[in-house]
């Protein structure tokens, strides 16, 4: 065979060997790979194409529900590389497809009108009762929120939230701890508001009390709780915080002889301590309009809390869930951060 025959039939070979190679599942610019989508429960994506090839344009749709908004579009190939998105104005997104299969993953938050980018929370929506609230205690820096974008409204308020809040009252930097709330807790102690034990436990009355009176300055303490039956339950750290709190009538027993001092905090409980404190602090105890006649559960609300109430609804610290009061439900983060943003903006 000839040198050119041979160069030929080389030629001819590599060509036919190329061919196969191409039919046995490897990738080339004209075959197609699978766009797919991410679920979520506060909006929808949809693309115009279920696969595309390589170098192709892909058109996405974003959609948000009602309360929420985009935050962001992440587009990832096969070995998790960030693919570059091009936003075309009214939810709608495009991106050339690379080589492989991509995943569109949709990031929604919380439409929160007027609050800023970066304190938007998932779970805080237009609308919401606590928006506002939730907006201010942020903005102050008094409350963040629990991770993941979410501000888990309905959780209960912990030992934890309450030294962070009353850290970031007195001006303190609590960035920059192990854990969110570590700074926090080396200023309670270091200030004598708090042991800084059982931070993620939730708050108790003789706890709450204490942490009020150390911040208060620990003033010198002449009361008795000889008249409570249950006495001997207040922890011995409390014990000076809860006389101070007997004597300055901030807080009372339950009217059957019990302190109850290991009982989480309710919401009437949480009413009548800071209108207490507020008396103690130098406001006039004076005799309000009836602000409770609205609410079809006032029946259910304490003697003792009675007038603390009203005062509370009368100075818009605390509104009703729809009809109600709830008063003995367990204060929640959104009714705190209520409380405190109407508090201090009284």
């Amino acid at each position: 065979m000839s040198y050119l025959k041979k160069i030929g039939a080389l030629f001819v070979s590599s060509a036919l060997m190329a061919s196969m190679l191409a039919g046995c599942g490897g990738s080339s610019s004209g075959s197609s790979t699978t766009v797919s989508t991410s679920k979520s429960d506060n909006g929808s994506v949809s693309i115009d194409k279920a696969s595309a090839s390589k170098g192709s344009t892909v058109t996405v749709t974003v959609k948000a529900k009602d309360g929420y908004k985009l935050d962001k579009l992440t587009i990832t190939d096969a070995k998790g590389n960030t693919v570059d998105v091009t936003d075309k104005g009214n939810g709608k997104f495009s991106f050339v497809m690379p080589e492989g299969k991509v995943t569109v993953t949709p990031t929604f938050v919380a439409d929160n009108g007027s609050q800023t980018e970066s304190k938007s929370y998932s779970d805080v929506k237009t609308g919401d009762w606590y928006a506002d609230a939730v907006k201010y205690v942020s903005d102050k820096g008094l409350m963040s929120g629990t991770g993941s974008d979410k501000f888990a409204p309905s959780a209960t308020t912990t030992r934890a939230m309450l030294m962070t809040v009353l850290a970031r009252y007195a001006g303190e930097d609590t960035t920059g701890g192990a854990t969110w709330y570590e700074k926090s807790m080396e200023w309670a102690k270091a200030k004598g508001v708090s042991d800084g034990t059982n931070p993620n436990a939730n708050i108790t009355r003789e706890q709450l009390v204490t942490m009020m009176y150390r911040y208060a300055g620990s003033p010198a303490t002449n009361g008795s709780l000889d008249n409570f039956s249950d006495a001997a339950s207040v922890s011995s750290y409390a014990a000076n915080a809860m006389q101070w709190a007997v004597a300055n009538g901030i807080v009372n027993g339950y009217g059957s002889g019990l302190f109850g001092p290991n009982d989480p905090v309710t919401r009437e409980q949480l009413a009548a301590i800071l209108y207490r404190y507020a008396v103690y602090g130098g406001m006039t105890a004076v005799t309000l309009e009836e602000n409770l006649g609205s609410f079809a559960d006032t029946a259910q609300l304490s003697a003792y809390a009675i007038q603390a109430m009203n005062w509370a609804v009368g100075q818009g610290l605390i509104n009703g869930s729809g009809s109600n009061l709830v008063p003995k439900a367990q204060a929640t983060r959104a009714q705190v951060a209520a409380i405190i943003h109407r508090y201090l903006e009284r």
